[in-house]
């Protein structure tokens, strides 16, 4: 196996499905109503063991209805968003695949009446299909795996879409509080 592997269920009836088991699941080693004793108690208790490590649970938000990814290297599952959370918030800025130089005016760009008008009378949002700061990657001339890898960093730090890349994200890409 890879270090990493990815589970993604793009049908929503086999999501509904997955989900449902995943439900069960925990229903059946977790029951809300039963009588505590040494014996159930250790019941409980080797049942959680085997829940954290599995594909049905994030360790991370505990999420439970959400595609998976393994990292190896740990030996759990974690959902994606968490995954690239943490790998985002682990990584040395250095090792960005933007400069701070380029960040700076990517979000001069995203902010200007090109992008999302953000400090404008009525400012707008491209949603979590990153319009606008994919159209100022694209004219920053950044190549579309870049994009993808910058990106899943803006979401790593709270940009979720385009403007909250300006608002939640923007601090921590930059170090410093940005002037638009």
């Amino acid at each position: 196996m890879r270090h990493e592997r990815t589970v993604i269920i793009k049908d929503s009836r086999l999501r509904k499905l997955r989900d449902g088991l995943r439900g069960l699941y925990v229903d059946h080693f977790f029951p809300v109503n039963f009588n505590v004793t040494d014996e159930s108690e250790e019941i409980l208790k080797n049942n959680s063991k085997i829940f954290i490590g599995s594909i049905c649970n994030c360790p991370s938000c505990n999420s439970i209805n959400r595609d998976m990814i393994y990292n190896k290297h740990e030996g759990k599952w974690y959902c994606l968003d968490c995954y690239y959370s943490i790998k985002a918030r682990n990584t040395n800025p250095a090792d960005w695949s933007l400069s701070r130089k380029e960040i700076r005016i990517f979000l001069r760009v995203l902010a200007s009446p090109e992008g999302c008008q953000y400090n404008g009378h009525e400012w707008r949002c491209g949603g979590k299909e990153f319009t606008y700061a994919s159209r100022a990657l694209d004219l920053m001339e950044i190549s579309k795996d870049t994009q993808e890898e910058f990106l899943v960093f803006c979401r790593a730090f709270g940009g979720h879409c385009d403007c909250e890349i300006l608002m939640n994200a923007a601090p921590f890409l930059l170090g410093e509080e940005p002037s638009y």
